[in-house]
């Protein structure tokens, strides 16, 4: 599996949404799919299982976190409020 967003890998139909993040010194990114649910961790890039996340001590209690999801269609653009 590639470190991108897309097509799920898994059962080919969910589209993937993906969480990057510094934790301490490490750039990690968490993708999902929204139909299947299939999850992968990334670290740098590379493909790593969750207990090597978890288990890694912290350099910092610094945390920065963007999410990219998929693009939605159907919603109201400019001036109208979803609440």
């Amino acid at each position: 599996m590639s470190d991108s967003n897309g097509t799920c890998p898994t059962c080919r139909q969910g589209d993937l949404i993906a969480i990057s993040m510094t934790v301490g010194d490490r750039d990690l990114r968490f993708t999902t799919c929204h139909l299947c649910e299939a999850k992968w961790w990334f670290q740098e890039g590379e493909l790593v299982p969750l207990t090597s996340i978890l288990f890694r001590p912290f350099v910092s209690s610094t945390v920065s976190v963007a999410c990219a999801f998929a693009p939605l269609t159907g919603l109201p653009t400019t001036g109208t409020s979803l609440m």
